[in-house]
């Protein structure tokens, strides 16, 4: 799918492909989330059940009313407004109205809340929809995170241990904000430095526009830090969000000095410990398709991998 390229001067033909490939995915999903990326600004979820985000190009909102068979969604860009109806009498019949006039007839492929539209007149009829393994993401049991206990968390338990023993009294779990940003971007860059030497394909590259943008952004959105110092100097940091509604915790980004060995054992656990203490599940988002990193998350047995699809146009 293309990137929704939004911008004041042209707010009307933004909005008519925003609907189509954009909004109309994230009206479908948003309900159950804790927020959503539309373009540079991230929509998170206010106390209210509401989203709000800003960028450059504006200031945005979003309401989401779901009943059973029928979503309404208010969407506000720089004050001006939008109205969407998304009507499901079923997987095989959606119908999406704005402001009371049909812009879509079709299905949905795919799990409920991650669906893609597809049209019934043919308008997609050059694409398949094809699962992305690369994306799908790891979602595993909060406590069996928190305590690693059982057999098959042994070996994780005792990477854990012998950290907490070779660094005994040097090693301190702090809760971080944005106001240490500066310092974990330091950090980051020496690991980025470090690890670019053994990554042979460069695959860690896909990973860091995503991470610079929540840098950019952690000051206007409600997101958790925790970082891990040895000696005082800061050896990992990682960040997250919370869906109470969900009872999910998301990690996001998760580094640590490969160096010290069980690091990245004990940040994985104190980060749940300190920051979602009331987590059920946890969202450890995916793979980017790395090998090591597969490895490593699957290594955590997760309780589902959550599918993710992919539109790619024929021929």
């Amino acid at each position: 799918m293309q990137k929704i390229k939004a911008h004041k001067q042209a707010f009307r033909r933004a909005l008519r492909i925003l609907y189509w490939v954009g909004l109309m995915i994230l009206y479908l999903c948003a309900a159950s989330r804790p927020g959503v990326w539309l373009r540079d600004a991230f929509l998170h979820r206010q106390t209210d059940g509401s989203f709000a985000g800003r960028d450059e190009y504006g200031i945005y909102a979003l309401t989401v009313t779901a009943a059973e068979h029928e979503t309404q969604a208010v969407f506000a860009m720089n004050g001006k407004t939008i109205q969407y109806r998304i009507v499901t009498s079923s997987q095989e019949n959606v119908q999406i109205y704005q402001d009371d006039r049909k812009i879509f007839a079709g299905q949905a492929i795919g799990e409920p809340g991650d669906a893609v539209l597809w049209a019934e007149n043919g308008q997609l009829a050059d694409y398949t929809v094809e699962g992305d393994r690369d994306c799908y993401d790891y979602v595993y049991d909060a406590d069996k995170l928190r305590t690693l206990s059982g057999k098959i968390m042994h070996k994780k338990k005792n990477l854990l241990n012998k950290f907490m023993k070779e660094y005994d009294g040097r090693y301190a779990y702090e809760s971080l904000g944005p106001d240490n940003i500066e310092e974990i971007e330091q950090f980051h860059e020496k690991w980025l430095d470090e690890r670019k030497i053994y990554d042979k394909y460069h695959c860690i590259d896909d990973e860091e526009e995503g991470i610079y943008r929540l840098f950019g952004n952690c000051h206007s959105i409600e997101c958790q830090m925790g970082g891990v110092r040895i000696d005082g100097e800061l050896k990992a940091y990682t960040i997250g969000s919370y869906d109470p509604a969900l009872k999910m915790a998301m990690i996001h980004i998760e580094k640590a000095d490969v160096n010290y060995t069980g690091l990245y054992n004990y940040i994985n656990q104190q980060f749940l410990l300190h920051e979602y203490p009331d987590a059920v599940l946890v969202n450890r988002e995916d793979d980017l398709g790395q090998d090591n990193l597969r490895q490593a998350k699957l290594s955590y047995k997760p309780l589902r991998l959550e599918e993710k699809y992919t539109l790619i146009k024929k021929n």
